[in-house]
C-alpha cells in the first residue's frame, strides 16, 4: 500500500549549503506573444480551430514559441509551448495550456507549467471577477484553491512572473527553484553513472549476493553460489559494498545484513511468522545497510521520518504513487544524499501480513542548469522513475 521508509546512505561531504532563500522562480516567458495573439486567445471555437500550427520567435531573443490548437471531447485547447532542445513539449518550462467548454466557447482553465515536467504546473481557474489556483509539483498537489485577486480572462495576458509573485507572500515558491548547485550534488550524479556504466557487466541470480568475502552465496543458506549473480537485496547490497569497502577494506557480511531487530518493528500477528514469512526483510536489510555506512547500533536511525505534506506511518513508509515529488523535496531540501527503500504492501491471506518484499537504490539530484534528475537502481537494472511507480500501485 505505501512506499517504504528510506534509508539516508550518503551525506554529502562538502557541506550543506543551508535553506534555499524563498523566491519567486525564473520561468520562461512569451507574454509579448501572448498579447499579439489575443484575438485569437479570446476568438470563438471555429476560427480557434482552423488556425494553423506555427512557430514564432519572442521578441529579442532566439527563443521559439510553438502556437497550435487541439481539440478533445468536450474541450478544445489553444497551446503556447516553449522550445526546449530543438523540440516543443507540451509540459515544458513556462508554456501555456488554455482549456475552454466546446459547446459555448467559457473558458475551463489554464495550465501553466513551471518545471519541464508534465506533473509540475500551476493550474488557475475562473472563479466569478476573480480566479483560483492550484499548484501542482512532480504530481502532488502542494496547494489547491488558492485566491487570485484578478479576473481569469486578464491571466491569459500577464506574465507569469506576476501571477507568481502575487501568491508570494502565502506560497513558498523557493521549493519551485532549483537550489544553489554545489559539489554534493555532483557526487550523487557521479554515484548513479557510475553503478549504470558497471551494469551490463553484473548477473541476475535468484536470492544472490556477495559475501564480506568475495565470494558469492545464496542469502538465505549463504549456500555457494558458483558464478554468482545478484536479486535486488544483493544488487544494493553491492552499491553500498562500493562505499563501505573504502572505509574498511572489507565487503559487508550477508550475515550480519539478515540480522532482524525484532524490538523496532512488527507487532504480535507478524512475530509469530518471522521464520516462516520473513515479512520485514527489505526493510531489515535496507536499514542494516544505511546503518553498516554510518555506524551506529540503531538500525532506524537513518529512516527519513519527517516529509511536509505526509504523514510516516510506522514500518511502511510513503505512498507510491508521490514518490517523484518525495525524491524531488529530498533533493531540494537536504541536496548531497541518495537513498535505499523498501517497497511493501499486504500480501497474502493465511494470514495477510504486510510485506517488504523488494528495494532499490534512488539518487536524486539536480544539474548545474537547475534540472532535476532521479535514477532508480533495481536489480542489475536502471528504470525510469515513472515505470517504477506504475509497477507497483497502491504500494
Amino acid at each position: 500500500m505505501l512506499f517504504s521508509a528510506v534509508s539516508a546512505v550518503f551525506g554529502d561531504l562538502y557541506g550543506n549549503p543551508g535553506s534555499v532563500v524563498s523566491a519567486v522562480p525564473v520561468i520562461p516567458e512569451h507574454v509579448e506573444i501572448r498579447k499579439a495573439y489575443a484575438e485569437l486567445i479570446f476568438a470563438p471555437m471555429n476560427e480557434v480551430l482552423e488556425f494553423k500550427k506555427t512557430t514564432v520567435f519572442q521578441p529579442f531573443t532566439d527563443h521559439r514559441v510553438r502556437i497550435q490548437t487541439k481539440k478533445q471531447q468536450d474541450s478544445f485547447y489553444l497551446l503556447f509551448t516553449n522550445e526546449e532542445d530543438f523540440k516543443f513539449p507540451l509540459y515544458s518550462q513556462g508554456s501555456y495550456i488554455i482549456k475552454r467548454n466546446i459547446h459555448d466557447g467559457s473558458f475551463i482553465q489554464v495550465k501553466i507549467f513551471i518545471r519541464s515536467d508534465p506533473g509540475s504546473f500551476i493550474r488557475v481557474f475562473p472563479q466569478g471577477d476573480r480566479s483560483s489556483m492550484d499548484l501542482y509539483l512532480y504530481g502532488y498537489p502542494v496547494y489547491r484553491n488558492v485566491n487570485l485577486p484578478f479576473p481569469f480572462e486578464s491571466v491569459l495576458l500577464l506574465p507569469a512572473e506576476f501571477i507568481l509573485k502575487t501568491t508570494a507572500k502565502s506560497l513558498d515558491w523557493s521549493l519551485i527553484s532549483p537550489p544553489p548547485y554545489f559539489l554534493g550534488q555532483q557526487r550523487v550524479k557521479n554515484m548513479a553513472d557510475a553503478v549504470r556504466t558497471a551494469l551490463p557487466g553484473l548477473s541476475d541470480l535468484e536470492d544472490g549476493a556477495m559475501d564480506f568475502d568475495g565470494s558469492f552465496r545464496l542469502i538465505e543458506d549463504l549456500s555457494d553460489a558458483g558464478p554468482g549473480g545478484f536479486n535486488c537485496s544483493g544488487f544494493t547490497k553491492w552499491v553500498i559494498d562500493g562505499l563501505y569497502y573504502e572505509q574498511h577494506g572489507s565487503y559487508l557480511s550477508i550475515e550480519e545484513l539478515k540480522e532482524k531487530p525484532v524490538h523496532t518493528r512488527g507487532n504480535r500477528w507478524s512475530n509469530r511468522f518471522e521464520d516462516e514469512r520473513d515479512p520485514y526483510f527489505g526493510l531489515d536489510w535496507t536499514r542494516n545497510l544505511a546503518a553498516a555506512v554510518h555506524g551506529g547500533d540503531r538500525p532506524e536511525s537513518w529512516d527519513v521520518r519527517e516529509i511536509p505534506y505526509f504523514r510516516y506511518i510506522e514500518d511502511m513508509g510513503y505512498p507510491m504513487e508521490y514518490l517523484p515529488f518525495i525524491l524531488y523535496y529530498l533533493a531540494h531540501e537536504n541536496p548531497g544524499y541518495f537513498y535505499l527503500a523498501s517497497v511493501n504492501s499486504e500480501y497474502g491471506n493465511k494470514p495477510m501480513l504486510r510485506q517488504h518484499f523488494h528495494v532499490a537504490v534512488f539518487f536524486p539530484y539536480f544539474d548545474e542548469s537547475g534540472k532535476f534528475h532521479t535514477a532508480v537502481m533495481e536489480r542489475n537494472m536502471d528504470t525510469p522513475v515513472d515505470q517504477f511507480v506504475q509497477r507497483y500501485p497502491d504500494h
